[in-house]
């Protein structure tokens, strides 16, 4: 394992990519770079404080199968979370990856004319009383809600669990407007773990976005550049007025500037913003 994670590494930087994120239960991944990436949020509300409104979508009984490949949900999924740190953008599995596989149950949400208007991928509980569990899905979220009140009662759960879900999304944001527990789970070598793979790929690949976000703020105008260290790599970005670039000598650059960002591998931390970045 240790030589095909060392080799998965060397593949990556090869291929030209710049960043590796992996979700892991264990502290395994540490030994070859890996650090924390951002915390795991999941929230909890009961059955009784879910909206009682009667949906104005309709349910087609689905599963996991059912919603790969489909480009419309795909869409609707990336649509939501364009601005969520760390989500993917779908397609990415050509099946599920779902724990239960494939046959997992899920819910097509439809409207008036028969057209897809969302969707749940939310089994539920095997005992009456317990609670139902929230995998993933998209759509309207006050449709969303109205329905998972509905299943919730159907099958007399105590409430509805949404694991690790994405704290800046709009269920979670909604969610924080309602009676629910909220729960942050900080783990220094578990859940998300993320690794530069190549400084100067990754900074190439957010210059477009750096510069849009220079331009809307304080800096607007700024002009210099920036040395990025990070103990095995150097990079500089070049900064004329939001519009940036990476240097290919960030050696010579370091002689001629002061302003520098120095670490370890904790820096991926906040090239992508993790939540609070200061940390």
């Amino acid at each position: 394992m240790s030589q095909a994670s060392a080799d998965s590494l060397a593949a990556m930087r090869a291929s030209g990519y710049g960043l590796s994120v992996i979700n892991n239960t264990h502290a395994y991944f540490t030994r070859f770079g890996y650090v924390f990436a951002w915390p795991q949020t999941s929230f909890y509300i009961k059955t009784e404080d879910l909206p009682t409104e009667a949906p104005a979508v309709r349910l087609v009984e689905a599963n996991a199968y059912d919603l790969m490949g489909r480009a419309d949900l795909a869409e609707m999924y990336n649509r939501q979370n364009k601005t969520v740190t760390g989500t993917a953008v779908r397609p990415t599995y050509r099946r599920s990856k779902h724990p239960m596989g494939e046959s997992a149950p899920a819910f097509l949400l439809t409207g008036d004319v028969g057209q897809v208007v969302g969707y749940l991928l939310d089994p539920p509980p095997d005992e009456p009383g317990e609670r139902y569990w929230h995998d993933d899905s998209a759509g309207d979220t006050e449709q969303r809600l109205r329905v998972l009140g509905m299943l919730a009662r159907r099958h007399e759960c105590e409430g509805v669990y949404f694991a690790r879900l994405p704290y800046a999304g709009e269920l979670a944001t909604r969610l924080r407007r309602m009676n629910c527990e909220m729960k942050v789970e900080y783990r220094c070598d578990g859940g998300y773990l993320i690794r530069l793979v190549d400084l100067s790929v990754t900074l190439r690949a957010m210059a477009g976005e750096l510069g849009r976000r220079l331009a809307r703020s304080h800096m607007a105008e700024w002009r210099g550049e920036l040395l990025i260290e990070t103990g095995d790599e150097r990079a500089v970005l070049h900064i004329e007025r939001s519009d940036l670039c990476v240097g290919t000598q960030p050696e010579a650059a370091q002689s001629r500037t002061e302003h520098r960002i120095v670490g370890d591998q904790h820096v991926a931390q906040l090239l992508i913003g993790t939540y609070p970045p200061l940390e």
